[in-house]
C-alpha cells in the first residue's frame, strides 16, 4: 500500500476534474491511502467527499503562490506521502515549489501544454500521440519517464437500450467553449432539418459560449428542436436519455465524453480530433468525421438515424471496446505497475 497525494486545483467541472476523481477512486480501490487536495471552491468537492478518501483544501492565488507552496510542503510531509500525482499546471508548479525531493511527482498531462512537465519525475500521457509529442518537446526526458496512461470510465454490464424516441433524440455534452465545436454541430443539425429529418437535440453543459450558441440556434431556426440543458448533475441520466451521442470537437486531447458514451452503449459520431481519433480509429465502433465540417457531421447523422438496428450494434461494439481498454479495472492494473516503476526510477 502506498500513501498517495492526488492534487487538482481547478474550480471547474470539465475533463481534468472528472479524471482527478477517477484517479482517487481507482487508487483507493487499489488499497492505497489517498489524500486528495482541491481548491476550497472546487466544483468537485462534494463528489470528492463521497469517495471516502482523505480530502483537504489548498487556497492559492497563482502557481507562484509562495504561501500555498509552503502549506503544501507541510501537508506532504505530514501525510508522509510516497508519491504525488498532479492534475494541471498550477498543481504541478506548486508541488514542485514545495521542494520535497524525496517524494516523486507524477504529472498527468491532460492537454498539449507541455512547458512545465520537466518539473515532474514522471509524466502520465493520456494518449500515445500525446506521449510522442511530450518526448519530442522534452528530448532529455527518458522514454521510461513518460508513460501512456489513458483516462478511464466505470463500466457496468450493458443492458439492452430501449427503442429510440420519436423523433430520435440526439445529444452532445461538454463545456460550451469554442474548441468543442458545438457551433459546427448546430450547423449540421440545420442541414439535417433542411433535408427533412425530424429530431430533438439536447446540448448539456455551460460556459462562455452559451449565449452565442443560443443566438446561433435561433438564427438557424432550431429553437423548436434544440434544448440547452445546462450543467447536468448526473451524466449517466443524460446518456440514458439520448439515442445518439455526438462529439463535434475541433480540438480534443482525449475526450472523456467519448468513453462515457461508449460505456453506455450509445451510437457515437465524433470528429477526427486528437483523442477521439486514437480511441476509435480501426475498431468499427463509431462514426468518425472530419472536424469543422458540418456537412460530414450531417451525413454521418443521416447514416446513423436511418439504420437504428445497425446503430444499436455499433453501440454494443463500442461498449466492448471501452470495457477492454478504458475500464477502471484495466486502468487500475496499468496504474499500479506504473507507480511501482516510478518509485524504482526515483530510488536509482
Amino acid at each position: 500500500m502506498l500513501r498517495i497525494i492526488n492534487i487538482m486545483l481547478s474550480k471547474g467541472s470539465g475533463g481534468i476534474e472528472q479524471a482527478s476523481l477517477d484517479y482517487a477512486m481507482v487508487l483507493q480501490d487499489g488499497q492505497h491511502d489517498v489524500l486528495m487536495i482541491t481548491d476550497p471552491q472546487a466544483d468537485v468537492n462534494l463528489r470528492a467527499t463521497r469517495l471516502g478518501c482523505g480530502l483537504t483544501h489548498l487556497a492559492q492565488r497563482s502557481k507562484w503562490d509562495v504561501w500555498a507552496s509552503s502549506r503544501l510542503r507541510k501537508i506532504i510531509t505530514g501525510f508522509q506521502a510516497d508519491i504525488i500525482i498532479t492534475h494541471g499546471n498550477r498543481a504541478l508548479n506548486l508541488v514542485s515549489r514545495a521542494h520535497v525531493p524525496h517524494v516523486p511527482i507524477i504529472a498527468v498531462s491532460h492537454n498539449y501544454s507541455m512547458n512545465d512537465l520537466n518539473k515532474a519525475q514522471a509524466v502520465f500521457a493520456i494518449t500515445e500521440h500525446m506521449r510522442e509529442e511530450i518526448l519530442k518537446f522534452h528530448p532529455r526526458m527518458h522514454q521510461k519517464q513518460c508513460i501512456y496512461m489513458p483516462n478511464m470510465v466505470a463500466i457496468q454490464g450493458l443492458h439492452a437500450r430501449p427503442r429510440w424516441h420519436h423523433p430520435v433524440r440526439l445529444g452532445a455534452i461538454g463545456r460550451l467553449v469554442p474548441k468543442k465545436g458545438f457551433d459546427v454541430w448546430l450547423h449540421a443539425l440545420a442541414l439535417l432539418r433542411d433535408q427533412g429529418y425530424a429530431f430533438e437535440a439536447w446540448l448539456a453543459g455551460d460556459g462562455k459560449e452559451r449565449e452565442p450558441l443560443e443566438a446561433l440556434c435561433t438564427s438557424l431556426g432550431l429553437d423548436d428542436c434544440v434544448i440547452f440543458k445546462g450543467w447536468v448533475s448526473d451524466n449517466r441520466d443524460f446518456y440514458q436519455s439520448i439515442d445518439v451521442c455526438c462529439v463535434p470537437s475541433l480540438h480534443e486531447p482525449f475526450g472523456i465524453v467519448v468513453i462515457e458514451a461508449m460505456a453506455h452503449g450509445l451510437p457515437l459520431i465524433a470528429t477526427d480530433s486528437e483523442g477521439p481519433s486514437e480511441i476509435l480509429s480501426g475498431f468499427d465502433c463509431a462514426k468518425i468525421v472530419e472536424k469543422d465540417n458540418p456537412e460530414a457531421m450531417a451525413q454521418a447523422l443521416i447514416e446513423v438515424i436511418t439504420h437504428e438496428a445497425e446503430a444499436h450494434d455499433m453501440g454494443q461494439r463500442a461498449h466492448a471496446h471501452v470495457a477492454a481498454r478504458f475500464s477502471m479495472t484495466q486502468c487500475a492494473k496499468r496504474m499500479n505497475v506504473a507507480l511501482e516503476e516510478v518509485l524504482q526510477m526515483h530510488l536509482v
